[in-house]
């Protein structure tokens, strides 16, 4: 368990900076504010998404939720997508300086964190099954 937990925080983390930099390098021209907007969206992404992962880590020992966890991960990443919606609305959708392509670019982003996630999510479920 503590080796999938290490290489768990190893890929998040690992997703965060070269995203990041990747991000930036990309929209070279971007003002200050847009990048503490991408900043603080790599942030929500990477920590989030950590937390989901070790609760289903977690949440795998517990005998009566083994067959829930599937169900669980559906309820998290509802959640996700609410609290990020929240979280980010103000900045993000009612923005009108932000360039259609650096609004796609975060969709991207988004992608990219569940799919990583989600391959995280299988190998935890299928894990000793």
């Amino acid at each position: 368990m503590i080796k999938i937990l290490v290489r768990l925080l190893i890929a998040f983390i690992l997703l965060y900076f070269l995203g990041l930099e990747a991000h930036k390098m990309l929209f070279s021209n971007v003002s200050k504010n847009t990048a503490e907007i991408l900043q603080k969206i790599y942030l929500f992404h990477s920590g989030f998404s950590i937390l989901i992962c070790i609760n289903l880590l977690f949440l795998k020992s517990v005998q009566k939720l083994v067959g829930q966890l599937g169900f669980i991960y559906l309820g998290a990443l509802m959640l996700k997508i609410i609290v990020f919606t929240a979280v980010f609305y103000q900045p993000f959708v009612k923005a009108t300086n932000l360039a259609p392509n650096f609004k796609l670019s975060i969709v991207a982003t988004t992608i990219i964190f569940l799919f990583v996630e989600l391959l995280f999510v299988i190998f935890i479920l299928k894990r000793n099954s």
